[in-house]
């Protein structure tokens, strides 16, 4: 039951939880990467990223529900508005 309540509190703050999925993912990243996050929401993960590695982040997103300022850029949910390569990540 202990279990279950931590993961239940954890899982009700996204932030902390995008913050330790940004520090898991630091080791595959380089200062100046670019990345692109598809369905990027609040935009945390994306500010984490930039925060701990350097990175150079772009949310992508049919809707525009970003809790942070990164780069932005609307989404159809079927076709990435970018030429293929256009990211390192």
């Amino acid at each position: 039951m202990r279990r279950l309540f931590s993961e239940a509190q954890r899982m009700l703050r996204p932030a902390e939880r995008l913050r330790e999925q940004a520090e898991a993912l630091g080791d595959y990243l380089s200062p100046n990467d670019t990345v692109l996050d598809v369905g990027c929401g609040t935009g945390y993960l994306a500010a984490f990223l930039k925060e701990m590695s350097g990175v150079v982040p772009t949310g992508v997103d049919i809707n525009d529900s970003r809790a942070v300022q990164i780069p932005y850029t609307a989404f159809d949910g079927a076709s990435l508005p970018f030429p293929d390569r256009s990211f390192d990540h």
